[in-house]
């Protein structure tokens, strides 16, 4: 239903992640709000892919635009569910 980022790649540069980003953004802007359920575990599994595939130098950066995009599209849910998480008041991913 959703697409998935092509986790054969490796994402080198700052301006790669931020056109995986916005390919993200533009799926959870038009997903319907019916289906959130199924919208989240989608981004959930996104972005654990991104984070596999993000060079170390910008995982930081990755981090806070992952959190940008979960107080925008999910302001009810910031935890991040995946398994790469700590939950608590801020998403700590690793």
């Amino acid at each position: 239903m959703f697409p998935h980022p092509d986790r054969r790649r490796h994402i080198r540069t700052r301006a790669d992640l931020e056109v995986e980003l916005a390919r993200m953004s533009l799926v959870l802007a038009h997903a319907p709000a019916s289906r959130l359920a199924s919208t989240r575990q989608w981004f959930d599994e996104a972005v654990e892919g991104l984070i596999d595939r993000a060079v170390s130098g910008e995982r930081d950066y990755l981090r806070q635009r992952i959190q940008d995009m979960l107080a925008a599209f999910f302001p009810e849910q910031r935890a991040f569910s995946g398994k790469a998480v700590q939950a608590g008041p801020g998403v700590f991913l690793h």
